[in-house]
């Protein structure tokens, strides 16, 4: 065998790898697709029944005002749903998808560990939090996987 030939095994590694990177964006989707889905239900929770909703953690909406401020709270989780999900279907705006919903939740995760310093750790701001953060990991993990699979795509262009 002479210099620079590959061997049938090393081919069979590479061919394995070239088929994960083809199937890699499949798989950012699939960690998109949970912060997509709760955005969804967080925003459609606040928007059909905002007083409701804000009664779980003992918020009273005293005015229709109040209402109408949850609603649009409500909107905000709708907005990034809808960020989330237009770049679940385009595979070129996946890192940028991946990057939204991870600063989106990254601050939710600061203003719940401010808010436990602040305020004390309740068990419902904790499960939240503890959820936040795998999350945070899965948002990551695309935006890890996305930039391997263009550096992968730009080596292979050569």
């Amino acid at each position: 065998m002479g210099i620079g030939q590959e061997t049938p095994e090393r081919s069979r590694v590479s061919a394995a790898g070239v088929q994960f990177w083809r199937y890699a964006a499949w798989l950012e989707r699939l960690c998109l697709a949970a912060p997509t889905l709760l955005f969804l239900r967080i925003g459609w929770k606040y928007l059909s029944d905002p007083a409701e909703t804000a009664a779980r953690s003992r918020i009273v909406l005293g005015s229709p005002e109040a209402v109408t401020d949850m609603r649009a709270f409500g909107a905000i989780f709708l907005a990034f749903a809808a960020i989330a999900l237009v770049s679940l279907v385009s595979t070129r705006r996946l890192l940028t998808g991946s990057m939204v919903i991870a600063l989106v939740l990254g601050c939710a995760i600061v203003a719940r560990a401010l808010g436990i310093v602040a305020d004390g750790a309740a068990p419902e701001t904790t499960f939240k939090l503890i959820a936040e953060v795998v999350l945070l990991l899965l948002a990551i993990a695309a935006i890890w996987l996305e930039l391997r699979r263009r550096r992968q795509a730009r080596s292979h262009e050569k």
